[in-house]
């Protein structure tokens, strides 16, 4: 009888999509001397970057719609060439569209010297809703994650007919993160009208509120290449910030559960578009029929770049192993960095976690990671159902 492995990996950040780990992944299992072997792919996103192509890969009858929009940094002119897509209404489904925000405002687009996220935008986000509500849908999704940005989705509201004041000056957009803590109020009455009829949900993969120790300035800032300075001061305009959206709309944002995600973009959707946040990998994996699929595996293996104490917050590599593990199927973890305790693997679910590349500089293990996570998933492959050499096995079946 084959064996069935079951590859369900996210993207790894600044290294490979999902589509590109699944590659990776099924050579090094084929590699593996495994036979007979039956491999099931299933790349994945919570919502971050590599969305549409996970929903493409889940829903076959999506439609792909294209649309320009700006990028997150103003002073880059050049437009992005971005993928929406499309759900034709159905008797089970509404007509939805799918938009994912690290095409408008994503870290990769953003060359490390330039990572300032006081002066970048989400105002491409908005442009991107706005093509959006020109397909006419009852429902937009925005998948939020891997984002350049700390604005509170402030400049995707001014694409979208929102207005910034500093005493009595409108702030030209698009609005850099720098200006939130000088706001002084905010107009929505100009948002486009279309957003009150239709249906917003902001899928994302993390739990952490908009201010505060958890919060989008102080845990994500630094990622996106924020000083400690910068963090203070971002902490202060998105406090600004949360402060006239609950002057200008009653909601109060500043504690919402998952507000901070994709700097608090989350936040700023629900509190000026009246958004609704949805966990982006219980969604994805629904949509992928990943329940059925994992019942049916004798091995998964998922990845993504890091694997730590934040994987307990909701992201993907942690629904995987938590879902799979309900149907009986041990989970492999490959991941660029383990930055986590054996009872924090424990706590994911995972039956093993392996670093693809140890010892190595990051910037060596990005630049090798294909080649990096096949050997991975050779190694453990042809070692199942023993542990593999380097696995940090926690409940590995005997």
């Amino acid at each position: 009888m084959a064996v069935r492995i079951l590859l369900a990996p996210d993207s790894f950040k600044e290294s490979l999509s999902a589509r590109a780990a699944v590659a990776a992944m099924t050579c090094g299992t084929q590699a593996s001397g495994v036979d007979p072997l039956d491999i099931d792919p299933c790349p994945l996103s919570d919502g971050g970057e590599g969305f549409i192509d996970a929903l493409h890969h889940a829903i076959p009858h999506l439609d792909r719609v294209t649309t320009r929009t700006r990028g997150p940094d103003p002073q880059d002119a050049t437009d992005n060439v971005v993928s929406l897509g499309l759900l034709e209404e159905s008797a089970d489904a509404p007509r939805t569209v799918f938009v994912e925000m690290a095409q408008s405002a994503g870290l990769a687009q953003v060359p490390r010297d330039r990572r300032d996220p006081e002066r970048l935008s989400t105002f491409g986000v908005g442009q991107a809703i706005l093509a959006a509500l020109d397909l006419q849908p009852d429902r937009i999704v925005l998948g939020v994650g891997g984002s350049a940005t700390v604005d509170g989705g402030a400049g995707m509201a001014q694409a979208l007919g929102a207005r910034f004041f500093e005493t009595d000056a409108e702030i030209a957009p698009p609005i850099p993160a720098a200006q939130l803590q000088g706001v002084s109020r905010i107009d929505l009455d100009g948002l486009d009208p279309r957003l009150s009829a239709t249906r917003l949900e902001v899928w994302c993969d993390v739990d952490n509120p908009l201010l505060g120790e958890h919060g989008a300035a102080r845990v994500f800032g630094p990622q996106k290449g924020a000083t400690p300075d910068a963090v203070v001061r971002l902490e202060h305009g998105l406090a600004n910030l949360a402060k006239h959206i609950r002057n200008a709309t009653g909601r109060d944002i500043a504690a919402t559960p998952s507000g901070g995600a994709a700097g608090g973009i989350a936040a700023g959707a629900v509190g000026m578009f009246g958004a609704r946040i949805v966990p982006g990998a219980d969604a994805l994996l629904d949509a992928a029929g990943f329940d059925a699929r994992a019942a049916q595996a004798d091995l998964v293996f998922t990845g993504e770049g890091s694997l730590d104490a934040q994987s307990l917050a909701g992201k993907l590599v942690s629904r995987v192993a938590q879902r799979a593990a309900r149907q009986g199927a041990p989970v492999v973890a490959l991941v660029g960095r383990i930055d986590a305790d054996a009872a924090t693997l424990a706590d994911l679910g995972l039956a093993g976690a392996l670093e693809i590349g140890p010892g190595l500089p990051p910037a060596e293990s990005i630049r090798r990671a294909p080649q990096l996570l096949e050997d991975a998933a050779r190694r453990v492959a042809a070692a199942w159902p023993a542990p593999a050499p380097g696995l940090r096995a926690i409940c590995w079946p005997a």
